[in-house]
């Protein structure tokens, strides 16, 4: 039996740009990550998603997903997903309702995105059994909140119906205005023969006699694994020609456990483990619940949240990757005002079945802090403004712009910034972060 897969895909337009879809994914994978890790689900996370991306992974696990998450912009007639060059790309409701109404294992389809109603006759007509949607245009943070109440609620082993109650709930509770419901068999023509509705979310069924909105998260992973005498045993493990049964509670190697290195995979496919921490090894844990790490390897691009224990764990990963000549990119992200980097950022590494990868991190960027001055009514960018960080200044060129040149024993996470201009009331803020690829922009009042 193979595990549930929760495939969470996003994308984001740069032209209408959502501020939270990131903290949307960090939020939704945080709540799953530890039963991704203990192997009671599979977590597929695509950032920027494709519609290659899509069908790929359902091409992946054809049959195995249990929940498909949208989150972006959105249409009654199409989800806007990304190009291989960063513009938006639409994806009609026609062709995805196809693919997902073919899938045995799909319990749910979870569009989280601005009035995405017209698209639930389509799916529900193509035999997608419960979808969760949007009439009207929905406010980023909502969106974002209610998505992570769901999923927490579903992380701790309630049913889908329980989680979309207790996320309702609790944006009912914080927002007054919020119109929730649930809709199946008649009420659902009924419901969609309206012309309008002010309803933010629904959740929808083909068959309310069905049995799909009881489904949750399984208790124990279904690997494969048995149980004997208390103690977890992992599938058969081949070392040097001998058949092992190793309990996994106990059996380490090099202080990783087998879970780690050898669990997570199917006859295709593997996983790896990235271990993220400081210069001083892996017992040096400088991030952890913080940040995520990607991984780049042939056309995919995945991410995936760091846990509490700094690790990362990636599925699906195909095997002919684990060959130790293909070569993957690893980077951090989501740090939000963390200025954590690699200590090798351009490394590429070499996947072997049985070893995971060791991230080593370290602060950095702090030697720089640059960016632009606008007056803050007319919006008309400002030269000959002193801008300082204690006793280091540096002036405004003509187009606004100044960069301030951070010694060493300066050198520090955040940083108190002033700027002065004749005419301009003094500007300060403090707890500025320092990062070299993040540029500041001050606006000056004038002087009353």
């Amino acid at each position: 039996m193979t595990r549930p897969v929760i495939y969470l895909a996003f994308a984001n337009d740069r032209d209408q740009y959502l501020q939270m879809i990131n903290q949307e994914r960090k939020q939704i994978s945080r709540a799953l990550q530890t039963h991704n890790k203990e192997g009671r689900i599979q977590l597929v996370t695509e950032a920027s998603s494709t519609i290659e991306d899509i069908f790929q992974e359902f091409h992946t696990h054809d049959h195995e997903v249990a929940i498909f998450h949208y989150g972006g912009h959105a249409t009654g007639t199409h989800l806007v997903l990304e190009a291989a060059d960063g513009s938006s790309s639409a994806a009609q409701s026609t062709g995805l309702a196809s693919l997902l109404g073919s899938q045995k294992q799909l319990k749910l389809v979870f569009l989280n995105g601005c009035a995405t109603k017209d698209q639930v006759e389509v799916l529900i007509n193509k035999g997608v059994r419960a979808v969760i949607a949007t009439s009207v245009k929905i406010d980023d943070g909502m969106a974002t909140e209610f998505a992570e109440q769901f999923y927490k609620s579903l992380a701790n082993h309630s049913t889908i119906r329980e989680s979309f109650e207790r996320a309702s709930a609790f944006i009912k509770s914080k927002y007054a205005s919020a119109e929730i419901g649930t809709y199946g068999g008649s009420q659902l023509v009924e419901w969609m023969a309206k012309p309008s509705d002010d309803l933010a979310w629904g959740l929808y069924m083909r068959n309310p006699a069905d049995d799909v909105l009881d489904w949750s998260i399984p208790r124990e992973a279904p690997v494969g694994a048995r149980e004997e005498g208390g103690i977890r045993w992992l599938k058969p493990v081949l070392i040097a020609g001998a058949v092992l049964a190793v309990p996994a509670a106990i059996m380490t190697i090099s202080g990783y456990s087998l879970k780690e290195l050898f669990g997570g995979g199917s006859a295709d496919t593997g996983s790896l483990t990235v271990f993220v921490h400081g210069k001083g090894g892996k017992g040096d844990k400088i991030l952890t619940d913080k940040g995520s790490v990607r991984l780049i390897y042939g056309d995919a691009d995945k991410i995936e949240a760091i846990d509490g224990e700094g690790e990362v764990i990636f599925t699906g990963i195909p095997k002919a990757y684990f060959n130790g000549k293909e070569r993957v990119q690893l980077e951090l992200t989501d740090l939000e005002n963390e200025p954590y980097a690699p200590t090798a950022p351009d490394s590429q590494y070499a996947l072997v079945q049985g070893q995971g990868i060791h991230l080593e991190v370290e602060l950095a960027g702090l030697d720089k802090v640059f960016g632009i001055v606008k007056d803050a009514e007319s919006g008309r960018l400002l030269d000959s403004v002193r801008v300082s960080i204690r006793n280091v200044e540096a002036y405004t060129d003509r187009n606004g712009w100044f960069e301030l040149q951070i010694p060493a024993e300066m050198q520090t996470q955040f940083h108190t910034v002033r700027a002065f201009k004749e005419g301009y009331q003094l500007w300060q803020q403090s707890n500025i972060p320092a990062q070299t690829d993040r540029e500041l922009q001050l606006l000056l009042k004038p002087e009353e």
